[in-house]
């Protein structure tokens, strides 16, 4: 049984909606300490790692392709790059940009949950035979 589990949220699926929850919860995170922060003087606007996206998309890809990924990247947050943005006070948050992107992010969020409730059912409907 367990092993029948253990295979099942190994999934090439699960994994990467796993994945995408992860990373969007992340940012979140991230997105949410720069609205609290936008009038703190000096504070610099973060979000996850530039190198994580890429790493992310790759994964993915490889993932659908082969049904394994060698390394699932784990996103991380870090200082954004955001050059010529700071105003006088040293701050680098433009509240409408993170308004929009936590916009964007809830939906991917949401998005991936939908998928994985979806997959669940699916599973549970296999294993008792019933409809929901």
């Amino acid at each position: 049984m367990s092993n029948s589990v253990d295979a099942l949220f190994s999934d090439p699926t699960f994994r990467s909606l796993g994945l995408s929850l992860d990373a969007a919860a992340k940012r979140h995170a991230a997105i949410a300490s720069n609205i609290a922060n936008v009038s703190t003087p000096g504070y610099k606007r973060v979000d996850l790692s530039a190198g994580f996206q890429s790493a992310f998309q790759q994964a993915l890809q490889q993932l659908d392709q082969t049904g394994t990924a060698a390394s699932l990247p784990t996103p991380t947050i870090s200082v954004a790059d955001v050059q010529g943005l700071a105003r006088q006070d040293g701050n680098t948050v433009n509240i409408e940009k993170e308004m929009i992107d936590l916009m964007q992010n809830q939906s991917r969020f949401d998005f991936a949950a939908q998928m994985t409730a979806k997959n669940l059912r699916g599973l549970r409907m296999a294993a008792t035979g019933k409809s929901m």
